[in-house]
């Protein structure tokens, strides 16, 4: 084999890369975040959509995600949940702020 003929081949030639962290790989099934992205989905949504359906099940799937290890993903779908909760008129009447603020005067 002639010497151009050989460094083709090594240019050509697909090698695995023993060092993982070195090449770049999809995520793993099971890797992806899923359900924490759905958490703080449900919690965007609770702010600006129908709050009284979006913000449970933001803080519902908020609560799962912390469990399962979606530290960051589940903290933020708990805070805009409870954004979600505050800001909607219909859920502070079913929690009784509503009636409270009333009583005093605001």
């Amino acid at each position: 084999m002639s010497d151009e003929q050989n460094r083709m081949k090594l240019k050509t030639q697909v090698e695995e890369v023993s060092n993982a962290s070195a090449a770049v790989q999809p995520p793993k099934e099971g890797n992806l975040p899923l359900l924490g992205l759905f958490a703080v989905g449900f919690g965007v949504l609770g702010i600006f959509t129908f709050a009284p359906v979006f913000a449970p099940l933001g803080l519902i799937f908020g609560i799962i995600a912390l469990f399962i290890g979606q530290i960051g993903l589940g903290l933020g779908a708990i805070f805009l949940s409870i954004i979600a909760i505050v800001t909607s008129p219909t859920l502070i009447a079913v929690v009784g702020l509503g009636a409270f603020l009333a009583w005093l005067g605001l």
